[in-house]
């Protein structure tokens, strides 16, 4: 409990408003606001195209190569 009164008491930014306590556009009810939801939407695309865009490994690539033959050893066992 001392440790959150600590915290409370750093300096810090300002409260209230969009640079301090309170969400932009979210009020005082704890949830972020629209701007706020915006730009983690806008971040999480912008990550998730630049890994998809990646190229998958080559490992991974023989791993599934693998998979795949042994599952079609596999059928071909079973029918016979």
């Amino acid at each position: 409990m001392e440790a959150r009164v600590a915290s409370k008491d750093a300096p810090g930014p300002p409260s209230g408003g969009a640079s301090g306590g309170e969400p932009p556009g979210g009020g005082k009810s704890g949830k972020p606001g629209i701007s706020a939801k915006a730009l983690i939407t806008r971040n999480l695309r912008l990550a998730y195209d630049e890994v998809a865009s990646e190229p998958v490994p080559q490992h991974f690539l023989d791993l599934l190569n693998q998979l795949d033959e042994n599952k079609d050893a596999g059928k071909k066992e079973e029918g016979q």
